[in-house]
């Protein structure tokens, strides 16, 4: 009697999970797609950030090494990449493609213009270039050592 309960519960055990299979699927399906979102996010940020993007493109303004350049032409790549791969996820809020739009324009129209610069240190603010296509023309120099001290008043003794 025991044995046929024990049989019984077995089998009720087995048929409910095999009906919850298809369930089971999508969740499995739901958490991979989370999971990869969140790769890709963090992928982005790293492409971006400190070490990517931004970060290269600053150490190529201020040390003007073309390693650095390069550096940063290899994570626009990357990013490209990345954010296209984003977005064939297919559910990409307004929210988030608003965020994507934002890192494509910083990629395009640059994120160090002189009023973002500085010239903290003594050092000049760098100098800007306009682009279009493929002419490029000066319309801001570099600051120089004359500029920065331009408005100081002499002591009046």
């Amino acid at each position: 009697m025991i044995t046929g309960f024990v049989v019984a519960m077995t089998a009720s055990f087995l048929f409910a999970w095999n009906a919850s299979s298809p369930l089971q699927t999508q969740w499995s399906h739901y958490l991979d797609h989370v999971a990869k979102r969140e790769d890709l996010l963090m992928e982005i940020r790293a492409a971006f950030g400190y070490g990517g993007l931004i970060h290269n493109f600053k150490n190529y303004v201020l040390r003007a090494e073309e390693k650095y350049a390069q550096r940063a032409r290899e994570h626009a790549g990357e990013l490209r990449r990345l954010i296209k791969e984003y977005r064939a996820l297919g559910d990409v809020t307004a929210q988030e493609e608003a965020a994507l739009n934002d890192l494509i324009a910083v990629m395009t129209a640059g994120a160090y213009g002189f009023v973002m610069g500085s010239n903290y240190n003594s050092r000049g603010r760098a100098p800007e270039v306009l682009v279009d296509g493929e002419a490029e023309r000066l319309v801001r120099r570099r600051e120089t050592w004359e500029d920065l001290i331009a408005c100081e008043m002499p002591d009046p003794e």
